[in-house]
């Protein structure tokens, strides 16, 4: 799970060659091929008439003496786990990063220290997981509704909120306010582009579906999330959104997420919108999202747990209302239970519930303004890892 950051630092023994001698007026060189060109050496140097791959190129020599390396590291540079630093080098044959043979690592005043027996492509390593599975998540539009606010806290306790801003067809970084990323604060660029250059600065939050695994989670369906965050992205420029916290402990086809209708849009800066779920009054409602469509339902974070009716009608993922009245029976309840009623969008969900202001604010949003927010909630891998 380890990825780099900061770059690639290469370390070679290189051959010399002889140096000239000058004699009566004259310059000799002696020529050799090194005259044009380098030869690499290999580490630890082999003993006299021994072969030059003594040692495989993935195997370490706890008897080689280390070399230690010392630079300077990017300015940019923000470490997820600062308190325990790792330096690893790329074992070709593993097709990974390896620490094996990589001691005494420390960072002082932002300098990389550290000694080393392999001397090839070497750099300092991060969990690719340090940052998720998320805290919490949510996303507010901005008073003018050109734009929109996502935040991401993640599972690291040196971060607080990682604030993007999404508009039309650019995204550029809001926060956090450290050193560090001034540079970057306030460039627009694509969604991808910016979360690459988080990546490269450190604060990695484009996890894959193979984090799953290291973070003991189920991946959602892949076409569920993409319909989701395409939902998600048309209501973004007239409601905020949060994070569930039922959202990971329901089933891989299931996805769950809080609203509430924007009403004074004096009022959506990120405290705004924290006093609105924490409080969750009648206007915070809960959507239950599946493939087959969308429906509101009671499952608010105050809750102790969800309702028995909502897991039977989880669980049985069908529109099928003698399917649903037997696992109700099954599961002892005296009334059968009344089919939910899916839409099949979350837009046609909210016809009737929402305000006509907030739909027609919704309606007038550009395309490359909800297909930016949709395309950054996709990267974000805000249901599966939040």
């Amino acid at each position: 799970t380890l990825r780099t950051v900061g770059g690639v630092f290469c370390v070679d023994l290189l051959t010399l060659p002889a140096l000239p001698k000058v004699a009566k007026g004259w310059t000799l060189r002696t020529v050799t091929p090194l005259a044009h060109d380098v030869s690499r050496v290999p580490y630890p140097i082999p003993a006299a008439g021994a072969p030059r791959d003594q040692v495989a190129a993935s195997e370490v020599d706890p008897d080689a003496p280390p070399v230690r390396v010392t630079y300077r590291l990017p300015l940019d540079l923000v470490l997820a786990e600062p308190a325990r630093p790792r330096v690893g080098w790329w074992d070709e044959e593993a097709a990974a990063w390896t620490t094996e043979g990589v001691t005494d690592v420390r960072i002082e005043d932002g300098t990389l220290t550290y000694a080393s027996v392999k001397l090839t492509h070497l750099a300092l390593l991060q969990s690719r997981v340090a940052m998720v599975t998320y805290r919490k998540w949510s996303m507010r539009p901005t008073s003018p509704g050109e734009s929109c606010i996502i935040s991401i806290t993640p599972n690291n306790a040196r971060f607080g909120n990682v604030e993007l801003e999404a508009g039309d067809g650019w995204c550029r970084l809001v926060g956090p306010n450290i050193p560090e990323l001034n540079a970057l604060r306030q460039k627009k660029m694509s969604s991808w582009a910016l979360l690459n250059r988080l990546s490269a600065c450190g604060i990695h939050l484009m996890p894959e579906d193979r984090d799953c695994f290291f973070v003991e989670i189920d991946k959602k369906e892949a076409n569920l999330e993409a319909a989701f965050c395409k939902d998600l992205a048309l209501l973004a420029p007239a409601f905020m959104v949060a994070s569930s916290k039922w959202n990971k402990d329901i089933s891989k086809d299931d996805c769950m997420v809080r609203f509430a209708e924007v009403t004074d849009f004096d009022r959506t800066l990120a405290v705004d919108l924290d006093k609105v779920f924490a409080r969750e009054h009648d206007a915070v409602k809960v959507i239950l999202r599946k493939l087959k469509g969308c429906v509101i339902v009671n499952a608010k974070d105050g809750l102790e747990t969800l309702s028995p009716e909502l897991k039977v009608h989880m669980a049985d993922g069908r529109d099928n209302v003698g399917a649903a009245a037997v696992r109700s029976r099954r599961d002892g309840f005296d009334v059968s239970l009344e089919p939910l009623q899916y839409s099949q969008t979350t837009l046609s969900l909210l016809r009737g519930v929402a305000s006509e202001r907030a739909l027609q604010r919704v309606h007038s949003a550009s395309a490359p303004f909800t297909e930016n927010v949709k395309n950054l909630l996709l990267l974000l891998r805000v249901f599966t890892f939040g």
